[in-house]
């Protein structure tokens, strides 16, 4: 796993209006990307992004067309046409190989698209691509609502985690033991 320290700490947001986390991954368009100022204690918005299109993978086209048996494949649903996307039974993508709308390709123009931030905040993600982008050192937060309450949380925590850091370098425990 990388390590995030070594990068200015950023989170990216999945929204379609900026202000509420209202977006799961597999509906990803945009990201809003957000850093931590350690001298505010809070984070501030940096810039938008796109979300790697996930139409252009090949598996989107064969969800559609099958060039095998030159069939047009009608999807159940506008959800389908818009993002490749075979929609399971709990809300969820499955495309029937367990890797859902979100193949390897998709997923590292993804992890290339958020390399320099530490959190992915998004209303509702897979197990999958939550495992690939931890492996990437980017842990993904589920949680959909104002943006603004996740991050004074977010703040919070992080700011308690720096400071608790902070004291155990100033003040480390000896293993010496006085006789």
């Amino acid at each position: 796993m990388k390590e995030s320290h070594t990068k200015p700490l950023r989170v990216a947001i999945a929204t379609d209006d900026g202000i509420t986390s209202n977006v799961r991954f597999g509906e990803l368009t945009k990201l809003y990307i957000y850093e931590y100022d350690e001298s505010l204690e809070r984070f501030e918005y940096v810039q938008t992004r796109s979300a790697p299109n996930v139409h252009t993978s090949s598996k989107a086209i064969t969800n559609i067309y099958d060039t095998e048996h030159e069939v047009f494949i009608r999807p159940a649903n506008d959800h389908e046409v818009n993002t490749g996307c075979v929609t399971g039974g709990a809300g969820g993508c499955s495309g029937g190989n367990g890797k859902g709308c979100h193949d390897d390709e998709y997923m590292t123009e993804l992890v290339n698209t958020l390399k320099d931030c530490s959190y992915l905040l998004v209303r509702k993600i897979g197990p999958r691509p939550s495992r690939i982008l931890l492996r990437e050192g980017i842990s993904t937060l589920e949680k959909g609502g104002e943006i603004d309450e996740s991050l004074l949380k977010l703040s919070s925590y992080v700011t308690k985690k720096k400071r608790a850091m902070t004291k155990r370098s100033v003040d480390p425990v000896s293993d010496d033991k006085e006789e």
